[in-house]
């Protein structure tokens, strides 16, 4: 994912692609802001990855944090830990928004300027992550990692005469791999932590199994009838379990909400992985039948003043054109005549 100095991944591409395409779109009447935060699910509970400072700040969970002098700007909450250098001193609660679904209470929240310091906070975090030694790794990962990326869009729609502001959200998450206790040979709280790993990962595959059971029965219900009240009644058929796990709840959007979702799959070529090898292209061959229906996350207000003017333009053109005379190119005698008569 991260690459190397000489041959770059996917992660520093993407903020590379990223910054490229803000700088080239930035205007007065078009800015961008971006916000980054790092978070590991560590046997069953939120840990942030990014330090955090002793600097309250006004602003709650989700408002735009305000640019200070320094490079790197940030949001926190009055609340901090009692050791900021250890990460396991607090627990993070998930609490879920009426309209932008899950997220994790008085995380911490970065706003970056440019590619070199998204990626600074992400070796940040990574140096952060638990991992430990097991027989089947040397440095295997012990929870679940994810980097989200928020970028905010705010432009004057001068026809509108209005700002409009789009939101949208990216994130990378690092699924930690399944285990084995025959083969890795743990014991002790590596053992407790492969059993949530394994935990988590067994809930993903339900919440896929039943996204892509809702999807095919979604669109049989599309072809074979028209009615909203049939689609809302298959729809509640099948349960989906988002909250068995806290990687499901978080990444609830990214599975089955507004979103367009990557999978990338991992395996081993040697013999001895065979299983683990077959149940993850199963895994990746389940995610591939979830269909979501993506829409632009934009301001409610804008989205409807547009679309009325829209409407407007469209009456206006069909008004006129009903009112334009269309006189025939050619009418022969009897057909004057037949013109003449109903005339009179």
């Amino acid at each position: 994912m991260m690459g190397t100095p000489r041959d770059k991944g996917i992660i520093p591409r993407l903020c590379e692609m990223l910054f490229k395409e803000v700088g080239r779109n930035s205007s007065d009447n078009h800015k961008f802001k971006v916000e980054v935060s790092y978070m590991e699910i560590y046997n069953e509970r939120v840990r942030d990855l990014l330090p955090r400072d002793k600097t309250p700040a006004a602003t709650r969970p989700g408002t735009p944090t305000k640019l200070a002098s320094s490079a790197i700007t940030r949001r926190a909450d009055s609340i901090f830990r009692d050791a900021p250098n250890s990460k396991f001193a607090k627990n993070y609660r998930i609490r879920e928004h009426p309209i932008t679904g899950p997220y994790v209470e008085n995380l911490s929240v970065y706003t970056v300027r440019n590619e070199q310091e998204m990626l600074k906070l992400m070796e940040t975090g990574n140096a952060e992550r638990t991992t430990a030694a097991t027989d089947m790794n040397d440095t295997s990962s012990r929870s679940h990692a994810v980097f989200t990326i928020v970028l905010s869009q705010t432009k004057f729609e001068e026809d509108l005469n209005l700002t409009n502001e789009i939101v949208s959200k990216i994130s990378l998450v690092d699924l930690a791999g399944s285990e084995r206790v025959k083969v890795s040979n743990t014991s002790g709280d590596r053992l407790r932590e492969g059993a949530n790993i394994n935990k988590s990962l067994t809930t993903l595959g339900l919440v896929i199994k039943a996204l892509v059971e809702r999807s095919h029965q979604t669109h049989i219900d599309h072809v074979t009838s028209d009615t909203a009240s049939m689609k809302s009644a298959v729809k509640k058929d099948v349960f989906v379990p988002y909250r068995d796990s806290v990687l499901t709840w978080l990444l609830r959007d990214s599975l089955g909400g507004n979103s367009k979702t990557i999978m990338l799959a991992t395996v081993s070529p040697a013999s001895v992985h065979a299983e683990e090898t077959l149940s993850t292209l199963r895994f990746a061959q389940r995610a591939r039948n979830i269909i979501n229906i993506v829409s632009v996350n934009e301001n409610p207000s804008a989205r409807l003043i547009r679309d009325l003017k829209q409407e407007v333009t469209r009456l206006q053109t069909l008004l006129q054109t009903q009112q334009t005379p269309q006189m025939p190119s050619a009418v022969d005698e009897d057909g004057f005549s037949i013109l003449q008569d109903r005339l009179d």
